[in-house]
């Protein structure tokens, strides 16, 4: 088996299923939400460790200087760098346009995750997070 730099143990066994559940629905968002806690108990198990998480974002309306980063990370930690979807006007996203990634996100011992979603300028957009698959 082949490790990544950093890495001293080996993965857990995969044992979850396939969920495809919408845990964050937030519509027509205008302003930035600080990092906030989401609890992904209902699409995991009391066990799960790890959750793949899909991001979405969706312009609905965007002006000149209109961006959006939407982040997710373990609850409590403060990495450098953070799973991230990011859309704006200056790399000519424009309205009904769609930026998704799968992320596999560590969990707290609670199947906590946290969330942020910053907005500069004037844009609207749904961002959604679903839970596809976890680890225990």
């Amino acid at each position: 088996m082949v490790m990544m730099p950093g890495v001293t143990k080996k993965p857990e066994k995969h044992k979850g299923k396939p969920t495809n559940s919408t845990q964050l629905a937030l519509e027509n968002q205008t302003t930035t939400t600080d990092w906030t806690d989401l609890d992904l108990t209902a699409a995991t198990s009391a066990n799960a460790k790890w959750a793949y998480v899909k991001m979405v974002v969706i312009v609905d309306s965007i002006l000149a200087g209109g961006a959006v980063v939407l982040s997710i990370r373990k609850n409590g930690d403060t990495p450098g760098d953070a799973p991230t979807v990011r859309m704006d006007s200056y790399h000519g996203d424009t309205a009904s346009a769609r930026t998704d990634i799968c992320q596999w996100v560590e969990m707290d011992s609670g199947q906590v995750i946290e969330y942020t979603i910053s907005i500069g300028g004037t844009i609207q957009v749904d961002c959604y997070l679903v839970v596809m698959d976890f680890i225990e």
